[in-house]
This record gives C-alpha cells, structure tokens and sequence, in this order.
C-alpha cells in the first residue's frame, strides 16, 4: 500500500506520540484531582444540606415555643382586661355607697334621725 506524500506527514513521530502520551497523563492526574475536589465539595453539600435540616428543625421548635408563650402572654393580658372591667364596676358601686352614705351623714349632722332610719329601712 503506498502512502501520499500528505498522508505521510500526518503521521506521528515516536516523539510526537511520547509527547502526547505525557500530556495525556498529566490530564489524568488533574482528573484525578478535580475528581477529588467535587467529591469533597460534594461531602461539603451534603453536610450542608443536613445542618440547613438541622437548622428548620430548630426553627420548628422555636416557633412551636414562642406560640406557646404567646398564648400564655395572651391569656394574662386578657385576664387583666377583665379584673380591670370588674375593678371599674367596682369602683361604681363604690362611688354609689360613699355617695349614700354622705347623704345619711349629713342628716345626721343636721341631727335629722328619723330620717336616716327610715332611709336605712329602705336600703
């Protein structure tokens, strides 16, 4: 079989093909090392990924607890509107008797008495 001229100087030498096989190694080698670091940054991910899990876990808790002392701190400022709606008709009725029994003291001061017992009868 007989080769052109072309054909033949596309052939490889012996030191073209060293040359390349050089470089094929060292292509290899940085596979090697770029598989290396994915596989790393792979582990980094994951880790990542389960501290991130960790995280919302805790986030959950959290969440569920300060509902929880929400609720609580709801509860007491309700609690505290109603002692302040009962303390207000308290303080009414209050107002009422102190003012009944100025009325009666004065009457008595007038020395009215039978008036004062007749209004202790009705009360």
């Amino acid at each position: 079989m007989n080769i052109t001229e072309e054909q033949f100087n596309k052939l490889v030498t012996k030191k073209e093909f060293n040359g390349l096989e050089t470089k094929v190694d060292k292509l290899e080698t940085k596979v090697d090392k770029l598989e290396t670091k994915v596989d790393k940054l792979s582990i980094e991910v994951l880790g990542t990924k389960e501290d991130v899990k960790g995280l919302k876990k805790e986030l959950g808790e959290f969440k569920v607890e300060v509902n929880e002392k929400l609720d609580i701190l709801i509860s007491m400022v309700e609690a505290n509107t109603t002692k302040d709606k009962t303390h207000e008709q308290e303080h009414t009725a209050n107002i009422a008797a102190h003012d009944r029994f100025e009325s009666n003291f004065a009457l008595v001061k007038e020395k009215k008495f039978d008036e004062v017992t007749a209004m202790a009868m009705k009360s």
